[in-house]
């Protein structure tokens, strides 16, 4: 079962900080926050790959080109 994390951006107001740039960088976070997120699944993967004696020496480098190549 797959599980999700809720995450919350808050704008702040800061003086001098435009509605774009807020923009700009709420997309940031979150594009980070996925890439970690995905990172981290990856990771996990190879982990359970190699406790199960699938591919020992799995990097999550290599699950990762293997999600992005399907």
């Amino acid at each position: 079962m797959a599980q999700f994390s809720k995450i919350t951006v808050e704008p702040v107001e800061q003086p001098g900080v435009t509605h774009e740039q807020r923009h700009i960088i709420m997309r940031y976070v979150l594009r980070k926050a996925i890439r970690l997120s995905t990172e981290r699944r990856a990771a996990l993967a190879a982990r359970r790959a190699a406790l199960a004696g699938n591919d020992e020496n799995v990097e999550p480098s290599q699950i990762l080109a293997r999600r992005n190549s399907l």
